[in-house]
């Protein structure tokens, strides 16, 4: 029998700061910060503090399209995208929810509490601020890829746009 892949969302969602999360009913406050990436290689995906995830954006503000994936097992990886982490997360109690900043989207994911591995996939990261003017629609793309995995080290994958390099580098050095 194949493994059941089933995307559970692909449209535009809102977000500011270069934040979006996925949190589940009871996280912890300190998710929301630098902590969420404590001792992890990557940047763009930190899921150290328990009950979710921190996304950071290429775009500063604005809509972006998001594409998120809930899998079997992991799957093959699509090298066609830009960036590419992946980072391991739990999420403590239902519901939960992918958000923009300050709760300005929120998306329920249907996800059990439990283990998770994330893939974080981005095209054009960063081109927005550097490229569209304000109000106009973001260049940019992301994909989140979910599947049960019990915890293991995060890890870079790909790496292109100097944005991302920077990122990385920032969280690294404030953990």
């Amino acid at each position: 029998m194949a493994a059941q892949n089933h995307v559970i969302f692909s449209g535009e969602m809102e977000t500011a700061y270069s934040q979006m999360y996925i949190l589940s009913g009871d996280y912890d406050p300190s998710l929301r910060s630098y902590g969420a990436f404590t001792g992890q290689s990557n940047g763009l995906c930190g899921g150290v503090v328990p009950g979710g995830l921190y996304l950071w954006l290429g775009v500063h503000t604005g809509r972006l399209h998001i594409t998120v994936e809930v899998h079997e097992v992991a799957p093959a990886i699509d090298t066609s995208w830009e960036e590419i982490v992946e980072a391991s997360c739990y999420f403590n109690t239902p519901p939960i929810s992918l958000q923009g900043w300050a709760g300005e989207s929120i998306l329920e994911l249907p996800l059990s509490a439990g283990a998770y591995r994330v893939r974080f996939c981005a095209k054009g990261y960063g081109l927005s601020e550097e490229q569209r003017k304000f109000g106009d629609p973001s260049i940019e793309s992301y994909c989140l890829i979910l599947w049960a995995e019990p915890r293991r080290a995060d890890e870079v994958i790909k790496q292109t746009s100097a944005r991302a390099i920077f990122i990385h580098q920032k969280v690294q050095q404030a953990s």
